[in-house]
Formats: structure tokens, sequence, C-alpha cells
């Protein structure tokens, strides 16, 4: 997009217009990178887990969630590791440009990461039901 025309005049609101179609189109195909926050207190919750991820994949969102990334590799039942794997949520939640929360009850853990998001003025969705 040129803001002069072709015959080298300022064209500025033929140059307004164009970029706003532009900015349109790339906003259609846009996908944010979606932090997951769900409740996960045992294996049974991986299910759940991961269907939130895929009703995040069909609502255009890319999801990331930490509990399934690093359920097998970090014991969050001892001190030391359970602060691992919040350093590595935090960075994670940071790459990410949205947090959606879902269920209808928070964990203490989903209580945390609320306060991180609200903290880094993320975009915060409640999702109840998937």
């Amino acid at each position: 997009m040129k803001y002069f025309n072709n015959e080298g005049y300022a064209d500025p609101t033929a140059y307004e217009a164009l970029n706003r179609i532009q900015h349109e189109q790339n906003r259609k195909n846009y996908r944010p990178m979606v932090y997951i926050c769900s409740p996960y207190s045992d294996k049974g919750s991986v299910s759940y887990t991961i269907a939130c991820c895929r009703w995040t994949k069909d609502n255009n969102g890319i999801p990331i969630s930490p509990h399934l990334l690093f359920s097998e590799i970090v014991d969050r039942h001892t001190p030391q590791e359970r602060k691992t794997a919040v350093l590595f949520s935090k960075a994670l939640m940071g790459r990410c440009s949205e947090v959606w929360i879902f269920g209808r009850t928070y964990t203490e853990g989903m209580i945390q990461e609320m306060k991180w998001a609200r903290s880094k003025g993320k975009i915060i969705r409640f999702i109840s039901e998937i």
C-alpha cells in the first residue's frame, strides 16, 4: 500500500482505507495463544483439560496448557518441584495474549493464575461450560 498515488500525489484517504481493509483481513486469520486455566487435581482431570484445549482450538485459539505439558515431568507434590512448575507456568502465561478460565469452581492454583493474569493485563475469558 502506497501513501502516494500513481501520479505522485499524497492520497491519505485511499491509504487509510486500504490499511483498514488489510487489518481486517489479518484479524480474520488471527488466532491468539491462549493460556488454559482449568481445574487439575488428579489424572482424571487430564481428560477435562484436553477437552478445554479442543474447545479452545475449535473457537480460534491456540491452547497452551501447563497441566498437560508438565504433569509428567514435574512432581507437583514436592515443594521445590511445585515452585518449578509455577515458574514454568508464569513463563508460558507471559507468552500468551489471553487466559481462558474453564469451569464453575476454581482451585487455589486457578485463583493464583487469575491474579497473575490480571496483574499482567491479560485478556481474561470465563467459560463455564464446554
